[in-house]
């Protein structure tokens, strides 16, 4: 790995903490969050998160310790390198590589630490807004509640070649943050998993029309 590549996570770590600490942060609904806090076993939460907004959605976790998962690939240990260096414990796996042991992994870490997570529910390759199930069984193995959540900033550039058109936020914006009604995943049988995918795809759409009151989308 070349030396500029090995300054990645850094560089990232720093311009995310500098984007926080120059723009604005509001939430829109904190009573949502103080919820899921009550619901969780150990007052842990796990954040269902889409890939286009997940820089900035995780803003607000910062240094929290909060459980993700970065890929197997090449590119993941960029990715894993990066999360550490943002205060989160990184997990390696995905939907498409070593997914089961990563999901095992994380749930190990929630249990052991009493972490929040969150994951990319869409990610990591896609299609967009179509949820995986790994957050249900996180969810559910944690007895931690699914804590939808959409963030955007006034302030941000689209990485256009991606596949999802990932929304990067610049610094001196206003961030809006909504949080879904946290739900408890109390059965994994398909129909279950199919009605909580159709949760989170509809509360995801309702986070989005909140906050497109206060932001271009």
């Amino acid at each position: 790995m070349s030396i500029l590549l090995k300054l990645v996570p850094t560089l990232v770590s720093w311009y995310l903490r500098f984007v926080k600490f120059t723009s604005k942060v509001i939430v829109l609904n904190p009573e949502n969050l103080d919820l899921a806090k009550k619901m969780g076993k150990h007052g842990n939460y796990a954040l269902a998160v889409w890939h286009e907004h997940y820089p900035t959605s995780v803003l607000t976790e910062l240094d929290s310790g909060l459980v993700t998962m970065a890929s197997q690939s090449k590119d993941g240990s960029l990715a894993a390198d990066t999360i550490s260096k943002l205060g989160f414990t990184p997990t390696r796996g995905s939907s498409s590589r070593g997914g089961a042991k990563a999901l095992q992994s994380m749930i190990e870490q929630i249990n052991e630490k009493r972490l929040n997570s969150a994951i990319t529910v869409d990610g990591p390759r896609g299609p967009s807004y179509v949820p995986k199930k790994g957050i249900l069984v996180v969810s559910h193995e944690c007895e931690a509640p699914v804590l939808c959540i959409q963030s955007i900033s006034t302030r941000r550039f689209c990485i256009s070649k991606s596949w999802d058109k990932t929304k990067i936020p610049k610094p001196f914006g206003r961030i809006y943050v909504a949080y879904g009604r946290p739900f408890q995943v109390e059965n994994l049988n398909n129909d279950y998993l199919k009605s909580y995918s159709e949760q989170i795809v509809t509360t995801q759409q309702g986070l989005t029309e909140q906050i497109r009151k206060h932001v271009e989308h």
